[in-house]
């Protein structure tokens, strides 16, 4: 688990912590998706260019 995947919010469907961050390419852009190993919610966000902008994302939705 990096760094980053540590301090992702817990999954606002299933309640865990088995968060996981994969890194994908979109068109010539990169993309950020956030995945639940426990129940496989998944999510992305499009307007986050970093990783560390996808997971503000994920932790300001989560509250």
């Amino acid at each position: 688990m990096t760094e980053i995947e540590e301090r992702l919010a817990k999954c606002p469907f299933c309640g865990h912590r088995d968060m996981k961050m994969i890194d994908a390419i979109k068109g010539i852009d990169a993309h950020y998706l956030i995945v639940c190993e426990y129940c496989g919610a998944m999510t992305s966000f499009d307007y986050t260019s970093t990783r560390v902008e996808c997971m503000k994302a994920w932790n300001r939705r989560t509250k």
